[in-house]
């Protein structure tokens, strides 16, 4: 993926982020060319050598963008999980790591049904709320939307009958 200062990308993990400058670093004898971005979400300064860019990822597109909070705002079943709290919160942490928009949505949306059958534990809360900023963040720019009001409109999600 190609950058410029100013281009808008997905930091897994961290979310939105904005490319702030290009810089040379001296590491020992050598130097090397870094991208310096900072996170829309929380300020954070972000760096990583060009020619190893983690796996930033490109903005989700907009018409996929509006599909997925179709979905994302439509009521869902509640859902029963069988396996413990400790192998779904390593099973979300790896997804939001990885940081594809579906993965996200799979995240929030099984965190949803699952807050719709039973009360939620306090991780399972923070992670809830976790995924709903991510998801929110990065629709809300391409959508155009306060990321703020999506991040409501995500939480208030009815429950299906």
């Amino acid at each position: 993926m190609k950058f410029e200062v100013g281009s808008v990308a997905v930091w897994p993990g961290h979310g939105l982020v904005i490319l702030k400058r290009i810089e040379n670093k001296v590491i020992g004898r050598h130097t090397k060319e870094f991208l310096i971005f900072e996170g829309v979400i929380n300020r954070m300064t972000l760096m990583t050598p060009i020619d190893t860019q983690v796996a930033i990822r490109k903005v989700i597109e907009p018409t996929e963008a509006k599909r997925m909070l179709e979905r994302l705002t439509s009521a869902v079943p509640a859902v029963e999980r069988q396996d413990t709290w400790n192998k779904r919160y390593r099973e979300y942490m790896e997804r939001i790591q990885v940081g594809t928009p579906e993965d996200l949505e799979t995240v929030f949306s099984d965190l949803i049904g699952l807050r719709n059958s039973k009360d939620l534990s306090f991780g399972e809360r923070k992670m809830l709320d976790r995924s709903a900023e991510l998801l929110s963040v990065e629709l809300g720019h391409v959508l155009r939307i306060p990321a703020q009001a999506l991040f409501e409109q995500l939480m208030t999600r009815q429950v299906a009958c």
